[in-house]
């Protein structure tokens, strides 16, 4: 179930992502929700690995992680297409 919620955060945490890194992405939203999801569970790994706790439900700290994954990912991402461009 962990990871079940954490495609789910992936999804609220890619659209608050998006908005926090606003910029033409290639793509559009569908890369942009999919790179949340990755985010999200990026986020939650790393999240357990530093001693935050695991997934167990929809609270702040859960979102949290789950943005910061989304977030971090996205700024990858975007260095990664420009650097081709």
């Amino acid at each position: 179930m962990g990871i079940l919620l954490w495609v789910v955060f992936g999804l609220i945490a890619g659209a608050i992502a998006k908005f926090l890194m606003p910029g033409k992405i290639p793509g559009g939203i569908v890369v942009t929700i999919v790179l949340g999801i990755v985010g999200a569970i990026v986020g939650g790994f790393i999240g357990t690995l530093l001693g935050f706790g695991d997934i167990s439900g929809f609270d702040l700290r859960s979102m949290a992680l789950a943005v910061g994954g989304g977030v971090l990912i996205l700024f990858i991402f975007g260095l990664s297409t420009k650097s081709r461009a």
